[in-house]
C-alpha cells in the first residue's frame, strides 16, 4: 500500500540521507525511484497518467518527490502541470501539490517571460 510507503520515507529518510551513500542499490533510492513510484503508476495509470520520483541526482535532495502527470502535456518535471507528493525537509509531512514546472521555460524563455507564462498558464485552470 502506497501509504505504508510514506510512512517509510517519513520515518527513514533522515537517517538514510545522513548516514548511507547516495547510490542507486540503497534501499532509500529503491524505495523512493522505484518502489513508491511503481506503486504510484499502479493508481494513476488509470487516468493515462505516468509516475516518477526522485531522491536526487548524484546526491539525496533536501526535498524527496514522487509526480504524477499527463504525458501529452509534459514528460518532466522541469516542464508542464503536474500532481507531486513533496517530502518536507524535517520528513514531518507529506504534501500533494498541483505544480508548474519552471526550469526548462526559465532557460527559453528568461525569468520574467517564463514567469508570465506560468501566470498565464495558471489562468487558463480557473
Amino acid at each position: 500500500m502506497i501509504t505504508n510507503h510514506f510512512k517509510d520515507i517519513l520515518d527513514n529518510y533522515l537517517e538514510c540521507k545522513t548516514t548511507g551513500r547516495f547510490n542507486k542499490n540503497h534501499e532509500m533510492f529503491k524505495l523512493i525511484n522505484y518502489i513508491t513510484t511503481d506503486a504510484l503508476n499502479d493508481i494513476v495509470k488509470e487516468y493515462s497518467l505516468s509516475a516518477r520520483g526522485s531522491c536526487g541526482a548524484g546526491a539525496w535532495t533536501r526535498y524527496p518527490w514522487i509526480a504524477a502527470y499527463n504525458e501529452e502535456i509534459t514528460t518532466t518535471i522541469q516542464r508542464g502541470v503536474y500532481i507531486v507528493y513533496l517530502f518536507s525537509e524535517d520528513m514531518s509531512r507529506v504534501y500533494l501539490t498541483l505544480n508548474q514546472g519552471c526550469t526548462n521555460l526559465k532557460k527559453e524563455l528568461g525569468t520574467k517571460a517564463a514567469k508570465e507564462s506560468m501566470i498565464s498558464t495558471r489562468e487558463i485552470g480557473k
